[in-house]
């Protein structure tokens, strides 16, 4: 069977996941590399970027290439540099990347606020945010005595969905699949 088609953003704006296979991106040197490869593939495309120790969330805007080819070109350029740098091979990313369009500037703000939980921008006039950043390390890392070290013995099934407005007005996000937030 064949898989959904990947939807376009009629804005060009995109909410990208990509996950890797292992705690890639707990080094401040994957994460740089990946910041480079953003950089170098997107130019002043990425918006925004929050890491996590097995993958990385970011709001992009794509070039005339479209999206996937935009993707394909940071995740095999980051594969390559990554395998060198920690002597390994093989695959660095655990399947695809996932995107979701973002069609207004109501949904691109609500996403760039979710991103703002130890957020790292990728852009020239915040060189101070990138992830070489001593402030913004110690921000996206999870000690013994942090809340996030008890929330990863939780299984995901066991996390409450989050609470719909009380209006009852659908959001731009309740569409994500769950791996994506």
């Amino acid at each position: 069977m064949a898989r959904k088609a990947r939807e376009v953003s009629s804005t060009g704006m995109y909410a990208v996941s990509v996950k890797t296979n292992g705690k890639v991106f707990a080094s401040e040197e994957a994460r740089g590399l990946f910041v480079d490869c953003l950089e170098k593939f997107l130019g002043g495309g990425a918006k925004g970027l929050r890491f996590t120790d097995d993958g990385a969330e970011m709001l992009i805007s794509e070039t005339e290439r479209g999206i996937s080819a935009d993707m394909k070109s940071v995740m095999t350029s980051f594969s390559r540099s990554c395998n060198k740098l920690m002597g390994t091979t093989g695959k660095i990313f655990a399947g695809r990347f996932g995107s979701v369009p973002i069609e207004s500037a109501e949904h691109e703000a609500e996403y760039m606020a979710y991103l703002s939980v130890d957020r790292v921008m990728v852009s020239e006039e915040n060189d101070d945010e990138k992830p070489g950043n001593a402030a913004e390390a110690e921000q996206d890392t999870c000690g013994p005595e942090t809340e996030c070290a008890e929330a990863e013995d939780q299984p995901e099934e066991d996390v409450p969905a989050e609470p719909k407005e009380e209006s009852g007005a659908k959001r731009w996000h309740d569409d994500i699949p769950v791996w994506m937030l």
